[in-house]
This record gives C-alpha cells, sequence and structure tokens, in this order.
C-alpha cells in the first residue's frame, strides 16, 4: 500500500511539473514592450489562462462526460496538449504573418529611401539649374549694356577720324587741330575709364551672385539633410546592419570628398548613432581665387547617415564644383575681353597722335612762297594732301 502511495505521488509531482512546463510555453520572458511579437504572446497567454482555467474546472468536476467530436482529450494533460499545440499553431502563423509583412515593409522603406535620394538630387539640381541660368542672364545684360556704350565711343572715334584731316594742318585751323585733339583724347580716356569700370562693376556683380547662390545651396542641403533625419530607414529596425551600413556610407563619403577635393578635416561621424557633422561650403572669393578664404557655410549635424544624406552631399558638392568651373570661365573671358578692349585703345590713341602729329608736321614744313620747291610727299611719305 505504501508503495502504490508512493508512486501514485510521483506520476502526480510529474503531471504537475508538465503541466507547468507546457503552462510556460507561451510565456514571454521578455519585459513588456509594444511590438508585434509582444502583442500576440499577450494576447495567447490570456486566452491560455482562461483556458486552462476553465479546463482545470471541468475536469474537476464529477460525473463530467466528455464528446468524442469535441476532441478535447479525456484527460486533463491531453486537454492542455490540443490547447497548446493550437495556440502554438496561431502563433507560429502569427509570426509568419509577421515575418512576411516586415519582409514587404523592409522593401517599400528601401524604395522610399531610393526616391528620397533621387527627389533630393532633383530639388538641388533645380535650384542649381536656376541660379546657373541667373548667373547666364546676368551676364549677358551687362554685356549688352555694356556694348550700348562702346558703340557710342566707336561712333565718336568714327566722327574724329573723319574730321581729322591734313587741312586741319594750315595755320588758319590751328585751333580746330587741338580742339579734335582735346575731344579726342577726351574720349579715349573716359573709354578706358568705362572699360575698367565695367570689369570691377562685372566682379561685384558676380561674386555677389557667387555668394547667393553658396547660400542658396547650403541652405537647401541643410534642409534635405534634416528631412532625412526624419525618415525611417531600414537599420532603424535592424541595428544589427547600423554597423555594416555605418562603415559602408563612411567609405563612400571619404572616396566622394577625394573626389572633389574638399576638406573633411571637420567632419564627424558617431558610431553610436549612425549621425555626421558635414561641412559647410566655402564663401572664399569666387571671383579671385588666388585669395582664399577661410569663411565657411554653417556645418550641418545630422542623426542619421543614410544613402539620401549622402546623396544630398554629393549631389551640393558637385553642383558648387560645376558652379565655380563656370564662373572661372566667366571671368576668364570677361578678362580678356577687357584686356583686348584696352590694348585696341592703347593702339589707336598710338594712331591717333602719330596722326596728329604728322599733319602738324605737314603744316609747319609747307612751302613759304609759291616759287618754293614741294617736298612734303618725298619727307612724310604716309601724309597726304586735301583734294
Amino acid at each position: 500500500m505504501h508503495s502504490l502511495w508512493r508512486d501514485c505521488r510521483i506520476a502526480w509531482q510529474k503531471d504537475k511539473q508538465n503541466f507547468e512546463t507546457k503552462y510556460q510555453l507561451l510565456s514571454d520572458p521578455d519585459t513588456e514592450s509594444d511590438n508585434f511579437k509582444s502583442f500576440v504572446r499577450l494576447m495567447l497567454k490570456d486566452t491560455r489562462d482562461e483556458l486552462f482555467k476553465m479546463t482545470r474546472e471541468f475536469y474537476q468536476k464529477k460525473g463530467r462526460q466528455v464528446l468524442v467530436k469535441l476532441k478535447v482529450g479525456s484527460t486533463l494533460n491531453q486537454c492542455v496538449d490540443m490547447i497548446l499545440d493550437t495556440l502554438l499553431d496561431y502563433q507560429a502563423k502569427a509570426f509568419e504573418s509577421n515575418m512576411v509583412f516586415i519582409q514587404s515593409f523592409y522593401e517599400q522603406l528601401a524604395k522610399m529611401e531610393e526616391f528620397a535620394t533621387v527627389l533630393a538630387e532633383l530639388l538641388i539640381q533645380q535650384v542649381h539649374r536656376k541660379q546657373m541660368n541667373s548667373q547666364k542672364q546676368m551676364v549677358r545684360t551687362m554685356k549688352n549694356n555694356f556694348s550700348t556704350v562702346l558703340k557710342s565711343f566707336e561712333k565718336k572715334k568714327e566722327r574724329h577720324s573723319k574730321l581729322m584731316k591734313p587741312a586741319l594742318g594750315r595755320l588758319e585751323r590751328v585751333q580746330s587741330l587741338e580742339s579734335l585733339c582735346s575731344e579726342e583724347e577726351e574720349r579715349q580716356e573716359s573709354r578706358r575709364v568705362a572699360v575698367t569700370d565695367y570689369y570691377s562693376t562685372f566682379e561685384a556683380c558676380c561674386t555677389k551672385h557667387a555668394r547667393t547662390y553658396v547660400h542658396e545651396l547650403a541652405s537647401l542641403a541643410e534642409y534635405l539633410l534634416h528631412d532625412c533625419d526624419k525618415l525611417i530607414i531600414r537599420n532603424d529596425f535592424q541595428p544589427d546592419l547600423q554597423t555594416k551600413a555605418e562603415k559602408n556610407t563612411t567609405s563612400l563619403l571619404q572616396q566622394q570628398s577625394a573626389t572633389h577635393g574638399l576638406d573633411t578635416s571637420d567632419k564627424k561621424v558617431s558610431s553610436d548613432t549612425g549621425g555626421s557633422v558635414w561641412p559647410g561650403l566655402p564663401l572664399e572669393n569666387h571671383w579671385n581665387p588666388s585669395k582664399p578664404s577661410s569663411e565657411m557655410t554653417p556645418s550641418v549635424v545630422t542623426t542619421k547617415m543614410t544613402q539620401p544624406h549622402l546623396c544630398i552631399i554629393t549631389t551640393r558638392d558637385r553642383s558648387y564644383q560645376e558652379y565655380i568651373e563656370e564662373l572661372e570661365h566667366t571671368r576668364e573671358g570677361c578678362a580678356q575681353e577687357v584686356r583686348a578692349l584696352l590694348e585696341d585703345g592703347d593702339h589707336w590713341a598710338t594712331q591717333w597722335s602719330d596722326r596728329a602729329r604728322l599733319i602738324k608736321n605737314l603744316h609747319n614744313r609747307e612751302p613759304a612762297g609759291p616759287f618754293s620747291h614741294p617736298h612734303t610727299t618725298q619727307d612724310h611719305p604716309h601724309s597726304t594732301q586735301e583734294p
């Protein structure tokens, strides 16, 4: 009898231990959180507790009747096994559906990052084209206005050239010659001042436009960088990929910086958050690169470092380089034009001076009387007599 009681007690303890073990199958060992799996486990745990309570009450009743079609088992353990199998099946299907959803969500996030990258590039390119067109329009307007001024000087030059005749060398017309030479010298000086002023004004306008362009480009890039910090990215759901993605992005950024020759000494990357400090653009004297300046637009601090962030910086720096190259081309073209105009003015001033001196010499060497020998043409082969 004692042996039978001991065996029954051991069997009861084993069933109890087995029951308690099964009871823990749907328990969430982690702290409660608001993620999907914890929500499913909590819901199934509440369902399990309610079903187990009903099961105990049912199997503890005397004279209970178990219908075969219910398939709940003839014992408590069989019923518990059936309940757990059903709930675990629900959990597996829920987790499987969750993984399918997450995979689809990851794919959508990847597409969203691509769209954000393309959109940021388009916005920067739009501002770049607008500013480039604005600069070209400004250059055309200034050249057209200056061309009108040059035409007025050329008209005076032609008129003075027509008035400069050998007849002005006669004694009675000396004052007319001096007056004409004075007017021409005044015209030459005014033209020289107009050319130098044109270059100075051109330089000031282009420098002002360049600073406006840099500020607008930097402001847009800063806005887009901060906007990209608000994007939900895949790394937000996969922390284990953060380090790898950060290393890849940092490597690409270093390659991009080296390609464009930008100073990245103040660029800092946070390995904890994946954020970065992006350097600003130089506000140097773009018209005269030989006078460098340490002035920069403000650096931008971001909490993330993603492909859209990298695209924004890459597109910004590429647009900046294109603008500087175009500005250098414009500066060189203007400088060549001004040099040519000044050289042309100096060449004409020399011609005019020689011509005036020739006419004066022609007057001084005119024969004294009607029987003097003509020798003007021989002494001055370049002079001409008035018909």
